[in-house]
Formats: structure tokens, sequence, C-alpha cells
């Protein structure tokens, strides 16, 4: 018997049929009540704010649902944008690169916009990956999504790059999702959530550390229940997973289309919550210190 995989809800159809239903009931629905009934129809400020409110949140549903978005991650060594109407995945571009992505994300994004046949008119949100990762990397992507949601005059919103690594894991759905992330000079970035198609739950937040430390931290969280480690930390503390969690699924590859896909969900799913981030406000998760900091620090100690 298959397993049940974590499947993304078919977003505008559910608000096609919300929107038909909701027009035909308010259509028929006064019209049948006076009829039938023989009663005067409520015409009072009450009825009128509720339908008003009504009619914007279809409004907004519809917008969110139907709304272009450009989605970059620069946080770590691969690089990835995709172009996503809702919570659809229309197009993606990945690359590789040691030295930042500030010489190729550009390039990247004139590429997608051209394979999904959008142009930069048409985009009305940018989500970008806020990390943790590598540092320059981070901060390039965030600078480059700042400045094309300023010129563009666009919404922004971040999202964390451990969530999306733990969305775009092919696993069981009944497991917990805890991707890593190297996080350099012999530590990693992990967390842990757990998904079902009635809520997400953070069991552990992001944290780094050394692999035992912040695999003994994981432990105390996830307790006894199955749980399945992602990312390209894996390669790095593969042994050391499986010496905590002998039982542990490993997901040592990842899937480009997937995590194009997660991206552009959490992207959605990140502007449907809570709506535009502030662009001056927006900063990058980096957890630790950049290496430009640790001899100060070691110093004042």
């Amino acid at each position: 018997m298959k397993s049940a995989r974590r499947r993304a809800p078919p977003i505008v159809a559910r608000f096609d049929f919300q929107v038909s239903v909701f027009l035909v009931l308010r259509a028929l629905s006064e019209p049948l009540l006076s009829c039938f009934l023989f009663i005067p129809v409520d015409r009072s400020a009450g009825c009128d704010e509720a339908c008003a409110g009504a009619d914007a949140s279809l409004r907004l549903g519809m917008r969110q649902a139907t709304m272009v978005s450009l989605c970059i991650d620069t946080a770590t060594t691969t690089g990835l944008v995709a172009i996503a109407r809702g919570d659809q995945l229309l197009a993606s571009v990945e690359w590789c690169s040691t030295s930042g992505h500030a010489e190729d994300l550009l390039g990247h994004v004139e590429n997608v916009l051209r394979k999904a046949r959008v142009a930069r008119d048409d985009i009305g949100l940018v989500g970008v990956d806020i990390g943790p990762g590598r540092f320059t990397g981070v901060r390039v992507g965030l600078g480059t999504a700042k400045g094309l949601a300023l010129g563009l005059g666009i919404p922004i919103v971040g999202v964390c790059s451990l969530r999306v690594i733990a969305a775009s894991a092919n696993v069981d759905i009944g497991l917990v999702r805890a991707p890593i992330l190297d996080a350099y000079r012999g530590e990693v970035f992990a967390a842990a959530y757990a998904f079902d198609d009635r809520k997400d739950q953070v069991l552990a937040q992001p944290s780094f550390g050394s692999p035992a430390r912040v695999l003994g931290g994981l432990r105390e969280a996830i307790g006894a229940r199955g749980v399945a480690f992602c990312g390209p930390g894996i390669r790095k503390c593969g042994p050391t997973v499986e010496e905590v969690f002998p039982r542990a699924q490993l997901v040592r590859e990842d899937h480009p289309t997937l995590v194009a896909s997660a991206l552009a969900s959490e992207v959605h799913g990140a502007f449907a919550a809570a709506g535009e981030a502030d662009l001056d406000s927006l900063e990058p998760l980096y957890l630790k210190p950049s290496d430009a900091e640790l001899p100060k620090r070691a110093g004042a100690s």
C-alpha cells in the first residue's frame, strides 16, 4: 500500500468554486426569500457591511490565488529562481555557484521570466529565502529581491530556507521532517517540522551548532516520533544522524522541481497568512555571527 504524500491543495480551483457558490447564493437568496416567504429584504447597514466584507475577502483570495510571484533562493551554493501563479509553479531555473550568486542572479531572473512567458510588469509579489545559509548568498538574494520589489512597486515576503527544504522532502506525511544545512566551521543549521493536512507545526525552531549538540536538541523535541532528515547538510553529519536517530530515514538527494514548487508554495503561504513584509525591516535570518565578527567576539572575551 502506498504511503500518503503531502500534496499541494488545488487553490485556484477551490477559490473558483467558492466564488461561484457565493455569487449564485447571493444573487438568488434575496429574491427567493422575498417571493416565497413574503418578507421584506433586509437592507440594513449591518447586512451591507457583512456583504461588503465577504466580497473583499473573496476578491483578496482570488487575487492571491492568481498572483504571479517571483521566488528567489540563493542561501546555499545552489541558486534557484522560480515563477509561480498562486502556489502553482510555472517555470524555474537552478544553478550552482561558489561566488555568492551576485554575478548570475539577474541573468537567471530574466531567463526564468522568458521560460514562463511572463513580463516584469506581470509580477505581483517577490518572495525570497532569507536564510539561514551562506552569508554572501543570503545578502545577495535579499538585496536583489528588495531592489525588484521597490522598483516594481510590489510587495515582498521572506521565507526560511530550512522550512523550504522540509516542505520539498518527498517522504511519508506522518514523518517529522528535519532539514539540515551546512553552517561551515564544523557546525550545522537544523529545525524540525510536522506537516499534515490540517496544520503545520514547528517542533524545533531553526538553530545552529555542532552536529552533536543540534541533533541532541532535535532528539528532545521530536521524541519517539518517526523522522526523516533532508537537505545538503546530511552529507556532512550523516553518521552522527544515524547514531542519534538509528531508525531515521535519510533523504540524501534533492529534486530541483520539488524544491522550486516548495519555494513557490511557501512564498504564497507566507503572503496569504501574514501579508507583505516591511521592505525596510526585512532582514536576513543568519542565526550565527559572520566570519568577520568571530575574531572580534573572541578578542572581546
